[in-house]
C-alpha cells in the first residue's frame, strides 16, 4: 500500500464518508467499521491475511506525526494490492476519529461474506441485551483470555463493530469468532451440540465455583438491571451466581462474567500454576 494522496480538507466526500461509519446503521449498510491506533491497526493487518479471510483493509489515514514511524509504515509494505493510504491533517483526523483524542491512525476495514458461523465444540460466551460497549468489548477480550472459542450475541447488545467495543477488545476482536445479532431459529438450535447453557444471575443458582466447566458449556451473560430474555431463559439448564460480601447487590457484567470465565480457565487446566508457598 502506497500513499495516494493528501487531504487537508474536512469537506472532503472521503472524510465525510468515514464520519458516516460511526453510524450502526451505516456500518451495518456498507459492511464496514472503523480500526484505530497503531496496535489495532497491527491486528488488523494480521486478520486481514489470515485465513478464512474475514476482513479486508480498504483505506488507511495517516497523520504527519505517524508518517516516521518505521513499524506502522513496514505493516504498509505487508498489504496486499488494492487498498489506499492518504496522509491527512490533525483537523482532518479529528473529524473523522469517533475518539476523543484522535490516535493518528484510522483505517477503514470491510467485513468480508462468510459462511454463518457455526457454534465449535468449545465453550460459547453469550451477550444478551448488554447495551454498553465497553462491557462488550471488555467481555470478548476475556473471552479470549479463558479459552471461549465464540462470542455471540443476540439483539440489543451493543454493536460488535462499533469504535468504542473494537478499541475495548484491545485486539482480541481479530482472533475471537464473533456473531452478532442470533437469529430464532439459531437461538433453538444452540443446545444442539450437547453443551449445557449456564446463565449468570445475580440472586439464582449455586456459587458459580461449584459448577463443572470441566465440558464445553454455553455461558449466557444478561443485562445487569433485566437479566436475560424469557425465550432464552426457557432454554438454560443451570443458573450460577458470584456470591458478594457486603450490601452489594450486583456486580457489573463484565466484572461478573470475568470471574465466571477464569474459573471456567482454571478448571480446564488453561492457566499456568501458582508458584508453591516454599516457607
Amino acid at each position: 500500500m502506497m500513499p495516494v494522496g493528501n487531504i487537508t480538507s474536512r469537506a472532503n466526500p472521503l472524510v465525510q464518508e468515514v464520519k458516516k461509519l460511526a453510524r450502526r446503521q451505516h456500518r451495518d449498510r456498507s459492511g464496514r467499521f472503523l480500526v484505530e491506533g497503531a496496535a489495532l491497526f497491527r491486528e488488523a493487518v494480521q486478520a486481514c491475511q489470515a485465513w478464512p479471510r474475514r476482513f479486508q483493509l480498504e483505506t488507511v489515514f495517516l497523520t504527519e506525526a505517524l508518517t516516521s514511524a518505521g513499524e506502522v509504515l513496514a505493516l504498509f509494505e505487508q498489504l496486499p494490492p488494492g487498498g489506499r493510504l492518504f496522509y491527512v491533517s490533525e483537523p482532518v483526523m479529528a473529524a473523522m476519529s469517533p475518539a476523543v483524542t484522535p490516535p493518528g491512525l484510522l483505517a477503514v476495514v470491510a467485513r468480508q461474506e462468510c459462511p454463518p458461523a457455526a457454534a465449535t465444540a468449545g465453550s460459547l460466551l453469550l451477550l444478551d441485551q448488554i447495551r454498553d460497549p465497553g462491557n462488550v468489548g471488555t467481555l470478548i477480550r476475556t473471552a479470549e483470555a479463558t479459552g471461549f472459542d465464540q462470542v455471540w450475541s443476540l439483539p440489543g447488545t451493543a454493536d460488535f463493530f462499533s469504535p468504542k467495543v473494537v478499541r475495548a477488545t484491545m485486539g482480541s476482536f481479530f482472533r475471537v469468532e464473533l456473531r452478532p445479532e442470533l437469529t430464532a431459529d439459531e437461538l433453538a438450535g444452540l443446545k444442539s451440540g450437547g453443551r449445557k447453557l449456564l446463565a449468570a444471575s445475580a440472586v439464582e443458582g449455586e456459587p458459580y465455583y461449584c459448577q463443572d466447566f470441566r465440558r464445553p458449556v454455553i455461558l449466557v451473560l444478561g443485562n445487569e438491571a433485566q437479566g436475560i430474555s424469557s425465550a432464552l431463559a426457557e432454554l438454560v439448564d443451570d443458573w450460577v451466581r458470584v456470591p458478594m460480601a457486603g450490601r452489594v447487590e450486583s456486580l457489573n457484567v463484565a466484572v461478573a462474567g470475568a470471574v465466571i470465565m477464569f474459573e471456567s480457565a482454571r478448571q480446564r487446566g488453561l492457566l499456568e500454576a501458582p508458584p508453591r508457598n516454599v516457607l
